[in-house]
């Protein structure tokens, strides 16, 4: 393999894990936006710490934060 094929294989391979990291935080940021609506930060101390971690209706809900 010469330097011209290598660099080649090693900019597509940044280009393909830049673009997999902006769709992660793409949908990172979807989530935290959906969070902050539903627990707006003058709310968030309020919020139980079960609550922040498991939900009302329990672990693996999908509707936590730490989920």
């Amino acid at each position: 393999m010469n330097n011209d094929r290598y660099e080649r294989y090693v900019k597509e391979f940044k280009n393909v894990e830049m673009q997999n990291s902006l769709k992660l935080y793409e949908v990172a940021s979807r989530k935290r936006e959906m969070f902050l609506r539903k627990y707006p930060l003058s709310t968030l101390k309020n919020l139980p710490m079960k609550d922040y971690l498991f939900e009302k209706t329990g672990y693996g809900s999908g509707d936590t934060f730490c989920n």
